[in-house]
């Protein structure tokens, strides 16, 4: 597979890290980015067929247009009402925010560029099917 970003790196444990140590766990929002970057990997892939590729950018369009309405939509919403509680992995809302902003507008252009520069030229040529 395709050597894909990732949302975060998650940090180094210490030795003896106590239970509820923030670098134990990992962000729910961060790692539903780095899922969907595999997800687009197999869409990058060459080796993927043609129309199998077509599916995974289509899965991961419909995955990124849910993930902004609901789970951004929730920490612009947690924002707003001025939440401080820290998730697992010890960010705010708002570091949380930052982070996905980045993420997900790379995968948006990635995953644009890939269909407009490639897929959907290749599959109007192959399969005669024009989108």
């Amino acid at each position: 597979m395709l050597d894909v970003p990732r949302a975060v790196n998650p940090p180094a444990v210490p030795a003896g890290a106590a239970l509820d140590d923030p670098a134990l766990y990992f962000n729910k929002e961060l790692s539903w980015v780095d899922f969907n970057w595999r997800v687009l990997a197999l869409a990058m892939d060459e080796r993927t067929p043609l129309l199998e590729r077509v599916k995974f950018v289509a899965i991961t369009a419909s995955n990124l247009d849910e993930f902004v309405q609901k789970r951004i939509g929730g920490l612009r919403r947690q924002e707003a009402a001025g939440v401080r509680q820290l998730s697992d992995d010890g960010r705010t809302p708002q570091e949380q925010l930052r982070l996905l902003h980045a993420a997900v507008v790379q995968m948006h252009g990635r995953m644009t560029a890939l269909w407009e520069s490639d897929l959907r030229a290749r599959v109007a040529d192959v399969a005669d099917i024009h989108v």
